[in-house]
């Protein structure tokens, strides 16, 4: 019994020992890799979305900002947390992940903000909005193809403000619906706000003023508007100048009104 207790013991020590040398070993080769210098640098920028508001020599910028260059800067004088806050302070960039693999080289990857929406109000602020309400400044040299809403919208362009938050979230969300169906997608091109919040669609090709009216029942406003047209003539589209989706699943179409001429009496020319 002796026996068998000293064996357990000399069991367990050579467990710890083993342990303690593995966690030393462990150490000095974290120690020596953070004292090597950068391999390489790889720089992933997402263009897949049609969005080109950044380059990969944007990116590289934060990196010279931070004097971090491939061959010239040690593993353990980067920190990775900071370059990442850096990239996302971007107002383009939704999101950054910076890390470093088993042989030394740098990756930074970087997903840019994709707008849905261009918001151009009444006060002359215009900016772009992603789909998840998140506001984006318009850039210099790149102007992407997205829904526009004018009119009243009281949200202007500083992050920080959240008056009109909510209007802006709403119209946001309107125009997720629009671009989640294909049909609505390629028909409507323009949204407008009016002087007592009533929200207005303005199609692609066919010549109405659609009144949606509020936020509510989106999805059913915008399939009764979808059925309208798939259902109408389209020799006869142009001949209603308002549909409106604010009634209970149904649209009511107004015809144009038509002036005729006034009738002239031509004159008595008999002498």
């Amino acid at each position: 019994m002796k026996s068998r207790l000293q064996k357990i013991k000399w069991r367990r020590i050579a467990w710890l020992t083993a342990s303690v040398v593995l966690m030393y070993v462990c150490v000095a080769a974290s120690y020596r890799f953070d004292a090597q210098y950068v391999s390489a640098v790889s720089i992933i920028l997402n263009k897949d979305a049609d969005v080109f508001f950044l380059n990969e020599q944007n990116i590289q910028s934060y990196l010279d900002e931070l004097s971090i260059a491939s061959g010239e800067t040690k593993l353990n004088d980067i920190d990775l947390a900071q370059l990442e806050r850096m990239i996302e302070s971007n107002g383009y960039v939704r999101d950054a992940e910076v890390y470093i693999d088993a042989l030394a080289g740098l990756h930074v990857s970087v997903a840019q903000r994709v707008p849905v929406l261009r918001i151009m109000n009444s006060n002359g602020v215009s900016y772009y909005v992603d789909s998840l309400g998140n506001k984006m400044p318009l850039h210099p040299k790149f102007t992407p193809r997205v829904i526009v809403a004018c009119g009243l919208i009281s949200a202007n362009d500083q992050i920080t403000d959240t008056a009109g938050q909510k209007q802006l979230l709403d119209l946001v969300c309107l125009t997720n619906n629009i671009l989640g169906d294909d049909f609505n997608a390629r028909m409507i091109q323009q949204i407008w706000v009016d002087e007592v919040h009533n929200i207005h669609l303005v199609p692609m090709v066919a010549q109405q003023d659609i009144l949606f009216g509020n936020e509510q029942q989106m999805e059913a406003k915008l399939s009764n508007l979808k059925r309208f047209y798939l259902n109408a003539d389209a020799g006869k589209i142009n001949t209603y100048s308002k549909l409106n989706l604010t009634f209970n699943n149904q649209v009511i179409a107004t015809k144009r009104t038509i002036t005729k001429p006034a009738s002239i009496t031509p004159p008595n020319t008999t002498p």
